[in-house]
């Protein structure tokens, strides 16, 4: 469809795209704890906004609400997005009180630590590096399958190619490098999905996508009250809603802009408005070009179902269009990436490197070496072979919901919970639940994918709160 040709012109696109904003304005950051992690606190209210929903906008907004949109219909495109919208303008109240009680904070892991005790700050970093890396996995093998699918360029190499580009831009800025990356990924998807969608509805030899709401397979335009409604809802959109829900509670991003945001602490709330309606751009203008494809017949190779997106717009539109969007793709991807080694910096120099007193200078250092070990786990675990992005995206999502209500529990009822009951409970939680979970997809067994999530959702946080009250 594009070739190695192509691919490799677009990657330097991205590289300039993303490079020369971080040389011009992150000049003077990355010299020290504050100024690496949490660019010097400075963020304005509307750029944290901005920053929030690119942060949240990762590949499945690209693919995989597409993918529902042509695969399923309207009701695997509603459940994809309405969890995604609604979960940082929830998460907002939580990350304005943690805030305002630690403005010098850094992690949730270290308010939880004040709030908690040592006990249930080491079990939370543990938890929330693993939501970090899994995160990670799904940008990576969303961008890696694309460009493997497209061109002679191996799903391995590949990936090596997104690391190292994230890696050159926030080794040295740290956190300024991925706020300035999230500008200009938001810039691009807005001109670049603004562009397509324009031409597909003024394109007189293209149908309308009313017709295309029911999905590929015909059945999918209702939301309720059909056995595809409820099977949709069953398999996957309970989980990716509650996991969506639980995601800005453990995944330490969320927290991290909060404590890097500049203005008004009173007013917080309203950037994480902000965020969620930016990142609405993403699965709104990728849903709607599913539907696109369906209304007009547009075919996808076997196997490719969730890369639909390119195949439609490459069929519908042409190949300079499709050439725009894995633009988008990549800087999204190459964003993510970045922001999970922040993320994972954030944690590892604020919560572990720290507890052992090392000269600044020098715990920088180890904490860009420790990243760039986490970076290379995440290399490793994509290129195993049966890894692909729908089953990485489930996966991270039902391990989130292991942490996402007690994490609201420990914030707002801190005094119903014992810090070291409940972090015991959090870890084997999660791990429990992500073998329950492979154990479930090996074997096929979907229909035991919603008590698994129920059980997960609820019975953490039940089971710490009834432990919890027997100790004391």
């Amino acid at each position: 469809m594009l070739g190695t040709t192509t691919w490799l012109g677009i990657v330097l696109i991205a590289i300039l795209l993303t490079s020369l904003p971080v040389y011009f304005y992150s000049k003077g950051y990355g010299n020290n704890k504050v100024s690496f992690l949490l660019s010097n606190r400075n963020l304005l209210p509307i750029i944290t906004g901005i920053s929030l929903g690119m942060a949240w906008a990762n590949s499945p907004a690209l693919f995989i609400a597409s993918g529902q949109a042509y695969n399923v219909g309207l009701v695997g495109w509603f459940w994809f997005v309405i969890g995604n919208i609604l979960t940082l303008a929830v998460f907002g109240l939580a990350a304005q009180k943690v805030a305002k009680s630690m403005p010098e904070g850094y992690t949730m892991a270290g308010y939880l630590k004040t709030t908690h005790g040592t006990y249930i700050h080491r079990c939370y970093v543990f938890c929330s590096l693993i939501a970090s890396l899994l995160v990670m996995c799904i940008g990576l093998v969303a961008i890696c399958t694309l460009i493997s699918i497209t061109s002679e360029i191996s799903k391995f190499l590949a990936s090596l190619i997104i690391v190292t580009i994230a890696a050159t831009l926030s080794f040295k800025s740290g956190f300024r490098a991925t706020v300035l990356v999230e500008l200009v990924k938001f810039s691009i998807a807005v001109l670049g999905f603004g562009t397509i969608l324009y031409l597909l509805s003024t394109t007189p030899a293209i149908q309308s996508l009313t017709a295309g709401l029911a999905g590929m397979k015909g059945n999918g335009a209702d939301l309720f009250g059909t056995e595809t409604a409820w099977t949709v809802f069953a398999t996957f959109g309970i989980i990716v809603f509650l996991g969506q829900m639980s995601a800005p509670w453990v995944d330490n991003n969320y927290m991290q802009r909060g404590f890097a945001y500049g203005g008004d602490k009173k007013k917080m709330f309203w950037s994480y408005i902000l965020g969620a309606l930016v990142f609405g751009v993403f699965p709104l203008a990728t849903g709607l070009i599913g539907f696109y494809g369906v209304s007009n017949a547009v075919t996808i190779p076997s196997g490719q179902g969730q890369y639909a997106i390119v195949h439609i717009i490459d069929q519908l539109v042409g190949n300079s269009a499709t050439v725009a969007f894995c633009i988008i793709a990549l800087i999204s991807s190459i964003a993510i990436v970045d922001d999970q080694l922040n993320n994972f910096a954030d944690l590892v120099k604020n919560d572990i490197i720290d507890s052992y007193k090392i000269e600044e200078k020098k715990s920088l250092m180890y904490t860009r070496i420790a990243a760039l070990g986490f970076a290379a786990l995440g290399i490793t675990i994509i290129n195993i072979p049966f890894v692909n992005l729908l089953y990485v995206l489930l996966l991270g999502n039902i391990i989130r919901t292991a942490m996402g209500l007690t994490t609201v529990g420990l914030i707002f009822k801190p005094k119903a919970f014992d810090g070291k009951i409940t972090g015991i409970v959090l870890v084997l939680s999660l791990i429990l639940t992500g073998a329950a979970f492979n154990y479930i997809t090996i074997y096929g067994l979907k229909e035991y994918t919603l008590p698994l999530t129920m059980i997960s959702f609820l019975g953490t946080p039940l089971l710490a709160l009834i432990l919890s009250k027997i100790k004391s």
